[in-house]
């Protein structure tokens, strides 16, 4: 009987990472978070529009693909 394994899908940075586990999992939960006093699930596609629409907003602010910006915040959903 042989085995076959398979290497680690590997990207080449956080974005593609994000990216590509959106696509493996789009539908499932990604996170949950605090609404009212109950917790509520969010998809990893929900994030992605979340993070689409962050990225829409930075261009529109100014900020040029792959130039770097800093974020000062607490550990935080939103």
């Amino acid at each position: 009987m042989s085995s076959v394994t398979t290497e680690p899908k590997t990207s080449s940075n956080l974005a593609s990472m994000f990216f590509d586990r959106v696509g493996a999992s789009a539908s499932k939960e990604a996170f949950r978070r605090l609404s009212g006093d109950r917790w509520v699930s969010v998809t990893w596609q929900e994030t992605a529009d979340l993070v689409q629409q962050l990225a829409a907003a930075l261009l529109a602010a100014g900020i040029e693909p792959e130039q770097r910006v800093a974020i000062m915040s607490g550990t935080r959903y939103e």
